[in-house]
C-alpha cells in the first residue's frame, strides 16, 4: 500500500509513503511519470464506483502531494503534447 522504491540489484522494497492508510477499500490503479520526472498515480475503491479515490504526485524529493480528490478511477494518465494538460 502506498508508494515504494525498489533496489533493482537486491529487489528490496523501500516504503516511501501511504497516503490513504485509513481507506482500506482503496488501492492504486494506474500511474505514470511526467516530463519533469514526477510520478503521478491514482487510487480507486475496490469496485471503482464511489469516487473515493484521489490523484497523487510523488515529487523528485519523495514528498507526496494530493492533487485531485473524489476520483472514480485514474487510468491511462497522459499529458498534452505541450505538457500543459494532464488527462
Amino acid at each position: 500500500n502506498g508508494f515504494y522504491s525498489i533496489n533493482v540489484n537486491t529487489e528490496k522494497l523501500i516504503h516511501i509513503f501511504d497516503p490513504e492508510p485509513h481507506l482500506i477499500e482503496n488501492r492504486f490503479n494506474d500511474g505514470k511519470c511526467d516530463p519533469a520526472g514526477r510520478f503521478w498515480a491514482g487510487t480507486t475503491d475496490t469496485y471503482g464506483m464511489n469516487a473515493a479515490g484521489s490523484l497523487y504526485c510523488l515529487h523528485n524529493n519523495l514528498s507526496v502531494e494530493k492533487k485531485v480528490s473524489h476520483v472514480n478511477t485514474s487510468n491511462g494518465i497522459a499529458w498534452s503534447p505541450d505538457h500543459t494538460y494532464l488527462y
